[in-house]
């Protein structure tokens, strides 16, 4: 089903051989049969954590920078303080996020801004985000991340940066405590790496179907992605033996979620449409970045991310070069020339696609 959807753009037939699989019915459609690799607790001889965990959840604090693009699209309460977060919001956000701090420098819930901690509180938001109405530097309610392409330097945030949470990573359950995570706080690292899950099949489904001009049947496979994703992740609240999950969101909060996202679709235009479904897919794939991208590669959305810091970035990876110890010991391959060649079912074109880089 993955290299049929992967393929469409060039292969006739990859439409059919989908759907043919979808008739026969033999394919992961249950949480219970996700293909995913699972982590454990041990810390050394070996060390089978997570490997976010084991980067992230140190004595010295978080080394990781979250997305400000994504913690932003799952935040929707945009609220002032930092218990009552899920009105509107994403009902995974506590999970997938841990915040060690109640507010990020410079936001409206802060004390203000500050050079040492987040140096970019106290600059200018660059041109094309304000003209593009993106968010920049920080954010409210203590999401304290990172801008696409901001490569400042390190300051003494390690304790202070929203890290890794619960779900996939085996970390904390972000109960509002705010309290700075060490080694073995949390689940212990005991969290999975999702490879292929049935989320993902209804998500693969519904592009599939979008593109088929089936626009209801995709919106109906999207939210079964999405509910299918939501259970998948609160599952993970038990890991924090610690965590007050009296915080974690309930039936309701699930239910106007999905309400919220379907009366979201069926007001978009023609390919918001699409844009809605590829950012909930992006949502759900927390975890796995290998199939974000070839989705994006594949579909060009979500096509209003985050842009680079950079005005101009340069040219967009099409796909990575190989790595050299593999192309200079191997006399069959060939280098590729740049990082713009395009892999072989990517007919995308050449310039002005993606729309973010």
């Amino acid at each position: 089903m993955k290299i049929y959807a992967q393929s469409r753009l060039v292969d006739a037939g990859a439409t059919a051989a989908f759907n043919s699989i979808v008739a026969g019915g033999n394919y992961i459609s249950s949480v219970d049969e996700d293909f995913q690799f699972t982590w454990g607790t041990n810390v050394v001889n070996p060390d089978s954590r997570h490997p976010k965990y084991i980067s992230d959840y140190t004595p010295q604090g978080a080394a990781t920078y979250m997305s400000n693009w994504l913690m932003n699209y799952m935040d929707n309460s945009k609220k002032d303080n930092a218990v009552n977060i899920y009105d509107d919001s994403d009902p995974r956000i506590r999970y997938y996020y841990y915040r060690q701090s109640e507010t990020t420098p410079g936001a409206v819930d802060s004390d203000g801004p500050n050079q040492q901690t987040l140096s970019c509180s106290v600059e200018p938001a660059p041109a094309h985000y304000v003209s593009g109405g993106f968010t920049f530097c920080y954010l409210p309610n203590g999401y304290w991340g990172r801008d696409h392409g901001d490569d400042d330097g390190t300051p003494p945030d390690g304790q202070l940066r929203t890290t890794y949470g619960v779900y996939p990573a085996g970390g904390e359950f972000d109960d509002s405590s705010l309290e700075g995570v060490d080694l073995g706080s949390g689940g212990g690292g005991a969290g999975i790496t999702p490879i292929f899950l049935a989320q993902t099949v209804d998500f693969l489904r519904a592009e599939m179907a979008y593109v088929a001009g089936d626009v209801t049947g995709a919106r109906d496979l999207m939210l079964a992605g999405i509910e299918k994703s939501i259970d998948k992740t609160m599952a993970f609240g038990p890991l924090d033996a610690g965590a007050d999950l009296s915080l974690a969101p309930s039936e309701d909060d699930v239910a106007d979620y999905l309400a919220e996202v379907e009366a979201e679709y069926d007001l978009a235009v023609g390919d918001e449409k699409l844009n809605l479904l590829a950012k909930e897919f992006w949502v759900a794939l927390y975890g796995n970045g290998i199939d974000a991208y070839n989705f994006y590669r594949r579909t060009g959305y979500p096509s209003d991310l985050q842009p680079n810091l950079e005005p101009d970035p340069g040219s967009f990876i099409r796909s990575f070069l190989f790595p050299a110890v593999y192309a200079n010991n191997n006399s069959s391959v060939s280098q590729k020339p740049s990082v713009t060649t395009k892999v072989f079912w990517d007919n995308n074109p050449d310039s002005g696609f993606p729309l973010s880089n």
